[in-house]
């Protein structure tokens, strides 16, 4: 594989579908296969938590206690929070 993400290795099944010109995912990138996809973990200077249903929870449980979550991909850092009122925000 020859692309940004060639560091990570694809589990049986998605390298099939990646080697397969008559397949839908022919050369695409497997960002959501939950064998060889992402993993999710949390860090927040006080504790680190992986596992992907774990890490979720909470940072689900900080955006609703108010703090602002980052989330780390690999082109970007996005930045998630909760609206604090059902008001649209204004730019």
């Amino acid at each position: 594989m020859n692309t940004t993400l060639d560091r990570f290795t694809l589990c049986r099944d998605c390298a099939a579908e990646y080697a397969d010109p008559m397949d839908r995912r022919f050369h695409a990138e497997p960002l959501a296969c939950e064998v060889c996809g992402p993993a999710l973990s949390w860090h927040d200077g006080r504790q680190r938590i992986g596992g992907n249903a774990q890490a979720l929870v909470a940072a689900v449980a900080a955006l609703r206690d108010g703090q602002i979550v980052a989330v780390r991909v690999s082109v970007a850092i996005i930045f998630c929070a909760m609206r604090a009122t059902s008001v649209a925000w204004r730019a």
